[in-house]
């Protein structure tokens, strides 16, 4: 049996040569190195395409793999089944001679070359499986990327339409108040002089007109101060309403009223501050205004 043996020794030894000229020449496969695969899921925005089309040439090159292995299988085992069949024919084997333990040996000896070719082919398949795998990955952080930025647009274009919103409620109640100082006139005398000379009191009124929405709680500043204020303060003011404040001043000569400052809440509860710069007989634009927290 030791005799039989030796020509399965040497058929066997062409195909070791050749996995082994495999292994020396180019088409030893390599294990991509950890940089390889960094440079390989470092994908640029924008070549999701290309990503897809290598995705796809390496299923096509797994299923090849998968393909000539089968193939070459059937093919090793069709001509292993006529070697056996061939060599009881010819009687070259004589199987009622043959240890069970030879039998083994004889089974595993043939079947090796079969079981190292497709722990080859399972080394190439894996590769380029972990190519897909690490292009896949790729596609995917590119799709988080761009899941990311669509939420980020969104969540922008919201916060602009919030401040949109509100900044058309705030025009939408914003204080509209067309205020003028009116003469009065004078009101007196107040003071008698030895020369025969008088002082009179000068009356003014502050008149509002609000052409804007409802307003509450105003509250009328003049400067400089004057001697007395009949009435400074006005609870609510309706939209196409209007009030007239009177004041007076000690003395005529006094120093004429140059700044009003109006504060008042909107119908949002805004509190606000508008300054006007006194032109007698004049509507006056609110020359600074602040909201009031």
């Amino acid at each position: 049996m030791t005799s039989r043996g030796q020509p399965h020794q040497e058929g066997l030894t062409p195909i070791l040569g050749t996995i082994s000229g495999l292994h020396r020449g180019g088409n030893r496969p390599e294990c991509a190195h950890p940089r390889e695969l960094r440079a390989q899921a470092g994908v640029v925005e924008g070549n999701e395409l290309s990503d897809d089309q290598s995705g796809s040439s390496e299923k096509r090159a797994s299923s090849r793999l998968t393909f000539w292995g089968l193939w070459g299988t059937a093919i090793y085992i069709a001509i292993l089944i006529a070697g056996i069949w061939l060599g009881t024919a010819k009687g070259w084997i004589t199987w009622g001679v043959v240890k069970p333990n030879e039998i083994g040996d004889f089974f595993a000896g043939i079947l090796g070359p079969l079981a190292i070719i497709w722990v080859v082919l399972g080394f190439l398949q894996q590769g380029s499986e972990l190519r897909l795998q690490v292009a896949e990955m790729a596609n995917s952080v590119v799709q988080q990327k761009e899941m990311v930025g669509v939420t980020r647009e969104s969540l922008e274009h919201a916060r602009q339409t919030v401040l949109a919103e509100q900044e058309a409620i705030r025009k939408k109640y914003k204080p509209n108040l067309r205020v003028r100082l009116l003469e009065l006139g004078k009101s007196g005398p107040v003071r008698y002089h030895s020369d025969g000379t008088s002082n009179w009191r000068l009356r003014f009124q502050v008149h509002i007109l609000n052409a804007g929405e409802k307003l509450s709680d105003l509250e009328v500043l003049v400067q400089p101060e004057p001697y007395k204020f009949i009435r400074s303060k006005v609870t609510l003011l309706d939209a196409s309403r209007d009030e007239g404040l009177d004041l007076f001043f000690k003395e005529y000569g006094d120093e004429m009223p140059d700044r009003i400052e109006i504060r008042c809440t909107s119908a949002d509860m805004t509190r606000y501050k508008l300054v006007y710069r006194v032109r007698l007989e004049e509507y006056l634009e609110a020359s600074e205004e602040a909201i009031l927290i």
